[in-house]
């Protein structure tokens, strides 16, 4: 497995930038006519993702990856020509256009291939997501978050006696450009679609994906920042890392649409515009297609807060049906406490007329995640309100990741502070009372408190430092290290068995009765 460090790259220069600044020219043409076979040997050899059909001197459509991935599933043998399977009509963009406009486009239309044509509407070229990548300055990522505040966490594992096939029933069904092949959570090859079109034209998609994948795994680690990953992507000239953590395991995968959804950054405002513009109209089947393709989780609910529709994403978060979720409400899905916390914001911008941003609690397949939700209020065209429409994605591993980090923070500023104090303290009780200050001054732990353990009769801990939010706590705090009630809390079992003692849930540990009802004020 390959895991990788920054590398030099060479930055464009800044300043406002077109289509006709980053689109690839001569793009690949075939006719209407040549057998798939054919068409998967061209993108093979040319290891280009798209090839766009001509009939009679004009284009009339594209074929891309995602489309012969299309062809193999229903089994469409290689013998037929490309205009039965290819994407009629082909999404165009002016060459004299923004880069925004360009990205926006993509997103609307959910395709990853645009046409650049002139002023003439004569094709010049094409633009596609890895342009984009490959165009942006470096620098344009200093500062960003790292991989864990971008990558996306939903991704495709299989072992590899799983066949090929089956491998592309799946990338089709959970619109995902690639399979890592996993042993025991950790990555050990990666099948992409441009491996699927090969294992396609060689009629191999019954093998093992044991046997036909890449390896090793380009790989990158959860803390890297965004802006060194990019630098590898750009110099190893991949679309995607595979996400690991600390052990190796897989927990997410970095591919080209979040380095460049992310560094769009109306992205978020953009989608939002476009999701209420579609639901606004009420109609399921124009709300759908348009909203399908994303990746973010999009529901519209009436004034009551009910269900009136959703994306594929989100009714595979629950296990239903798109079409399965009109009528329902949040209280068939998730615990009462989360559904009335979601109701409540859905009557706020209901009420109030106003979008929220927020993070909150969020339950899939029975674990807790946390989400980022955009609530915006859904209006008529006399701008009653008539619902709200909710867009929202995980940051489960953003936020482990952050809290990672402050506590790092914290150790180290814990550390340097009780060094300092270690130096300077003039007696031992100064000592350990700078220590306790240390480790309670970022309010990472409301209390912490050093006792010596007495060996007199009762044996007694006698607490001679304190320092947080909940000092007062230990004000007549009686503890002992002996085997009955005051000494079958946390710090006395630590004396007794001279080991370290967890305890995560106090409050409800029986042993802690004692202590309870003073605990409970704090």
């Amino acid at each position: 497995m390959n895991n990788h460090n920054p590398a030099n790259i060479p930055s464009m220069q800044g300043g406002q930038k077109f289509v006709r600044d980053i689109t690839t020219r001569n793009p690949v043409t075939v006719s209407a006519g040549l057998t798939l076979a054919l068409a998967a040997e061209r993108m093979e050899i040319l290891r280009i993702s798209c090839l766009l059909i001509e009939d009679a001197g004009k284009i009339i459509g594209i074929l891309t990856e995602r489309d012969m991935i299309r062809a193999l599933n229903r089994k469409i043998p290689v013998s037929q020509t490309v205009d039965a399977v290819m994407t009629r009509g082909v999404i165009c963009i002016k060459e004299a256009e923004e880069l925004h406009s360009a990205y926006q486009r993509m997103v609307l239309h959910g395709v990853r291939h645009l046409l650049v044509t002139d002023a003439e509407g004569k094709p010049t070229g094409i633009v596609t997501e890895t342009d984009f990548r490959k165009n942006y300055s470096i620098e344009r990522f200093v500062g960003a978050l790292n991989i864990a505040g971008v990558m996306t966490q939903e991704y495709l594992g299989m072992r590899g006696d799983n066949s090929a096939m089956e491998a592309s029933v799946e990338m089709q069904r959970l619109n995902i450009g690639c399979v890592v092949v996993l042993e025991q959570r950790k990555p050990i090859g990666i099948v992409t679609e441009r491996d699927m079109v090969r294992l396609f034209r060689l009629q191999k998609l019954e093998s093992r994906l044991a046997d036909v994948m890449s390896g090793p795994v380009h790989s990158v680690t959860q803390d890297m920042l965004l802006v060194d990953a990019v630098a590898a992507m750009q110099a190893l000239n991949i679309r995607r890392f595979v996400v690991v953590d600390e052990s190796g395991c897989m927990v997410g995968i970095l591919n080209e649409h979040d380095i460049v959804g992310h560094l769009e950054g109306e992205y978020i405002d953009m989608l939002q515009l476009l999701v209420v513009k579609q639901a606004q109209k009420l109609n399921d089947d124009r709300f759908r297609a348009v909203v399908n393709h994303l990746p973010h989780k999009i529901m519209v609910k009436d004034t009551a807060s009910v269900y009136v529709s959703c994306n594929e994403s989100y009714a595979r978060d629950l296990n239903i049906r798109p079409e399965d979720i009109e009528g329902r409400t949040d209280f068939d899905f998730f615990p009462r406490e989360f559904a009335e916390r979601y109701r409540a914001d859905d009557r706020k911008v209901m009420s109030e007329q106003v979008t929220i941003s927020i993070e909150e609690p969020y339950i899939r397949e029975g674990e807790q995640h946390w989400i980022h939700t955009t609530k915006a209020p859904l209006l008529d065209s006399d701008c009653n309100v008539n619902g709200v429409v909710v867009i929202f994605h995980d940051v489960t591993e953003r936020k482990r990741t952050n809290e990672q980090l402050k506590r790092r923070s914290w150790a180290l500023e814990a550390l340097r502070c009780s060094g300092r104090a270690l130096v300077f303290s003039e007696t031992e009780a100064d000592l350990l009372q700078a220590v306790c200050d240390a480790i309670t001054q970022q309010d990472m732990y409301v209390l912490a408190w050093f006792g010596w353990a007495r060996r007199n009769e009762t044996r007694s801990v006698e607490i001679i430092a304190g320092s947080g939010a909940a000092r007062d706590y230990i004000d007549g705090l009686n503890v002992s290290w002996a085997d009955d009630k005051f000494g079958n809390g946390p710090a006395g079992r630590a004396i007794r068995f001279g080991r370290t003692t967890v305890c995560n849930k106090l409050l409800e540990s029986s042993d802690f009765s004692p202590w309870r009802q003073k605990a409970e004020n704090f």
